[in-house]
This record gives structure tokens, sequence and C-alpha cells, in this order.
């Protein structure tokens, strides 16, 4: 086999290989857009792209990253139409873009976030009695909201959330009660 044929059969080896299986511990949050490079509203493929095939994926289109802490990527639907709705996350390594200090499971981490982003954090005490300090707004016309669930005491961000409402943002009567 010359030359010319190996490369390019090496490059047909390359281009159909399947994604690497992806682990997803840490990554960088950035309020109403995504976290760890994916963002709301990519395809399935987009995320696959970003953050490798999933550890685990479900019929209803959760797409599951991560073995030690959570990196849960929800889709509007199974399968390849499906596109980026909400993420949940939770990890040492999951830090809020621009903000020092605002990392799950770290000490006055809710401080940090509460203080870049003055006024803007509601707090809600949910029915389970867990703190969330929650904020929807819009992006591109619609719905979307970035909230943290804390433990009080050591105001400490537990789990990330993010996720697109559609037309308008959920009450405070909604959000409350989970």
């Amino acid at each position: 086999m010359g030359r010319t044929a190996a490369a390019f059969a090496a490059i047909a080896v390359l281009t159909t290989a399947p994604a690497a299986l992806g682990t997803v511990e840490s990554g960088q949050v950035v309020p109403f857009r995504g976290i760890a490079g994916a963002k709301l509203h990519h395809s399935r493929a987009q995320v696959i792209t970003i953050l490798g095939r999933p550890i685990s994926e479900t019929a209803f289109g959760v797409m599951s990253y991560s073995d030690d802490g959570i990196m849960d990527v929800y889709l509007t639907r199974a399968g390849a139409r499906g596109r980026v709705r909400q993420f949940v996350a939770s990890g040492t390594g999951f830090c809020a873009k621009g903000v020092v200090g605002a990392c799950s499971l770290t000490a006055n981490s809710e401080i940090a976030m509460r203080r870049a982003y003055p006024r803007r954090f509601r707090r809600v005490v949910d029915v389970t009695g867990d703190t969330i300090w929650w904020w929807c707004g819009r992006v591109g016309g619609r719905a979307i909201s970035t909230s943290f669930n804390t433990d009080p005491r050591r105001h400490m961000i537990l789990t990330w959330y993010m996720a697109d409402h559609g037309r308008r943002c959920p009450t405070i009567a909604q959000v409350r009660g989970g």
C-alpha cells in the first residue's frame, strides 16, 4: 500500500471512529448559557462533540457524564433530534465563569455568586426545605433560568441548575413547589 493510500485509510478511520466516552467532573458554569462548554439548545451531536459520549443515556433523553458527582444533560427528546433544555451539575470543579470562589461544594460560594450578581438571585425555600437561589431572565426570546441549591449554614453551592422554560419564567410559587 502506498503512502497516499495509507494516509487516506488513516483519515477514514479517524473521521469514522466513535466519539470517546466522556466523563465530566468539572467545568465552567456560564449563567444562562451552559456548562463545561455545552450550551442550552445544542443538538445531541454537538454535546457529544464537546463532551464525548455519555456514560449513560436514558430512553427519555437524559445524558449522564459523571461517575463521582453529577453532570446531567437533559434533551427535549431522546435521539438525534433532541436539543439541550436543562443542565444539572454538582462536584468540586463546577465554577461560575468570572466569579472567584463560586464553585460547587465550596464554603461561601453562595455569597460569592450573590455578590457578583447583586439583587438578581431570589431566595426560594422549596417544599422539601431546600434553599434555592433562582434567577430567570430572557435570552434570545426564551425564558432561561440559572439557579443553585445551597447548604445555608456554610453558604455552599451544592448543585447548579440551568433550564430553558420556553416562553415565560415559572412563578415563585411554581419554583417553590418543586
